[in-house]
């Protein structure tokens, strides 16, 4: 134990083949995540134990060598009787070639995992990034509007000692500065969360010196809901399934009709040899593996259930982020077109303030304003990059290639 921990705190970006400028991106960050992330490599791991499987797939079985040897009781001058037999299973039914077969369904299942576990990782830094990034810019506009506070404070303290301001308006400034003081120790911690949450994705738990570059604008998904059938990871995990249910099916069949065990016999009797060929050859007349025929036909359909309620579900949740995400942008736009407005509000307020028309009221709520409109911002344009987000992970830019070859 004390050994892996050494080497998790001499990980770092550079074991990904990354050298950031200065502060880390997400388009680098999400390359280390791919390098490093141990849920990713212990689903390629995984992936990686089904390919090494397709190779001894389709063998044929080991031969049987049977022996036997048998003393006469009765006085005679030869009183043991040998006997050996090699016998070799022969795969008349050709369910060699459908073992092979399903061991590369099950490979392509294994990959398809591996490779929706990346989607999978790759949404969580994504939106991960987003809140770290959303979390960073709120903090700014508190840090803006304190300093108003700060400023509009240290004037009216002189007017307060002469007795020219009242006492309780200027507390009323310093009560507002403090409720924006609580809500950045909340969202301080709200940040830090996000931020070790990205180094945890990115499989750097431990670095924490890590500077990451805040971004919370996203690429927009620019795909098409057809393409779920093509490249959505919960479709192609299910259809992938369902062709291991089919090559099982095809196995089940194959059973019914046996293999025959074929192969030379010796004997020694009565000082003789003899040599001949042995055959044994079940008669699929009761069994006929009607069972398992049965059953791996009921796990094929239901397999084709699955894969109807994957595309369903895509489909809805496509449908759901593809709307918030318009509704967010949509929303983000209209706050825009507020801000002007706030801001100038504040711009009024302050010359007045200078020109001694000081009302502590109309200032704060003028502060208060323009902090709301720019924090709804924030929120909506982080919500519209996490559904940005969400739409990427349900469609990928690319489907995975699965080559799956056996030696």
């Amino acid at each position: 134990m004390q050994s892996y921990n050494e080497i998790l705190m001499r990980r770092s970006v550079a074991d990904a083949n990354v050298t950031p400028a200065a502060s880390i991106t997400l388009a680098e960050a999400e390359r280390v995540a791919l390098h490093l992330n141990p849920r990713l490599r212990a689903a390629r791991q995984a992936a990686h134990v089904e390919a090494v499987a397709v190779d001894c797939a389709g063998l044929w079985d080991d031969p049987v060598l049977s022996a036997d040897a048998l003393r006469i009781l009765k006085d005679t001058s030869h009183r043991w009787v040998l006997g050996s037999a090699l016998l070799f299973s022969v795969p008349i039914s050709g369910r060699l070639g459908v073992q092979k077969d399903q061991a590369r369904a099950e490979s392509r299942v294994a990959y398809i995992e591996a490779w929706g576990e990346e989607q999978r990782v790759l949404r969580e830094l994504r939106e991960s990034w987003m809140d770290y990034s959303a979390t960073r810019n709120s903090r700014a506009v508190l840090t803006n509007e304190r300093s108003r506070y700060d400023d509009a404070s240290q004037s009216l303290e002189p007017l307060v000692q002469n007795g020219q301001f009242a006492a309780t308006e200027a507390s009323m400034l310093r009560a507002s500065r403090s409720r924006a003081d609580l809500e950045d120790i909340r969202l301080s911690a709200t940040e830090e969360q996000a931020r070790l949450r990205i180094l945890g994705l990115m499989g750097l738990n431990h670095v924490s010196e890590v500077q990451l570059a805040p971004n919370q604008v996203l690429t927009d998904w620019a795909g098409n809901v057809d393409d779920i059938y093509r490249a959505n990871p919960q479709v192609l995990l299910r259809e992938a399934q369902y062709e291991v249910a089919e090559q099982n099916l095809r196995l089940e069949v194959r059973k019914q009709f046996p293999d025959i065990a074929l192969g030379p016999g010796f004997e020694h009797r009565d000082g003789n040899g003899r040599l001949g060929m042995g055959l044994e050859i079940p008669i699929p007349i009761l069994n006929g593996n009607r069972g398992n025929i049965a059953r791996a036909r009921a796990e094929r359909d239901a397999a084709r259930i699955n894969w109807e309620m994957a595309v369903e579900q895509s489909l809805n949740e496509y449908t759901v982020a593809l709307r918030a995400r318009d509704m967010a942008r949509q929303r983000a736009e209209s706050v825009r077109s507020i801000i002007p407005s706030t801001e100038s509000q504040v711009g009024d307020m302050s010359a007045r303030w200078q020109a001694n028309d000081r009302n502590t009221l109309l200032l704060a709520d003028s502060f208060g304003n323009e902090r709301e409109a720019k924090l709804i911002l924030v929120d909506a344009e982080a919500w519209t990059a996490r559904q940005n987000a969400a739409l990427w992970a349900l469609i990928p830019p690319e489907a995975p290639v699965v080559t799956v070859v056996a030696k």
